[in-house]
């Protein structure tokens, strides 16, 4: 799941009220500042402490000199996104943003190596 500032609000009531416990959720999450824009940030951390959420990871795109954004965070993983894609069939499920962030998941599931990856 890929939710950046306000795109956190359905995954967050899907975490919430889902009742599969056998599935590995990951959530990437991206906004400005932690301190200002971590919406559901308590949530979030216990949800992923509990083990209901298998990985949490954060992007913070203004808290260093170069901005740090999902799409970067979901590259530095993609050996492990590439692999339950291909051998768990799961799914990638992206809310929120326009612009850059949809298109460059999109890349990242449509590239043309994804397959070697695994």
């Amino acid at each position: 799941m890929v939710g950046p500032g306000t795109g956190i609000a359905p995954f967050r009531a899907f975490l919430l009220h889902s009742n599969r416990v056998d599935t590995k959720f990951k959530l990437f999450f991206g906004c400005r500042r932690e301190a200002e824009d971590f919406l559901f940030k308590e949530e979030l951390n216990s949800l992923e402490s509990s083990g209901r959420l298998s990985l949490l990871v954060t992007a913070f795109s203004r808290e260093q000199r170069q901005k740090v954004y999902v799409q970067d965070k979901i590259a530095s993983h993609s050996t492990e996104l590439a692999s339950v894609l291909v051998h768990d069939n799961a799914r990638i499920y992206v809310a929120g943003a326009a612009g850059a962030m949809p298109k460059a998941v999109r890349a990242f599931v449509r590239a043309p190596d994804l397959m070697q990856t695994t």
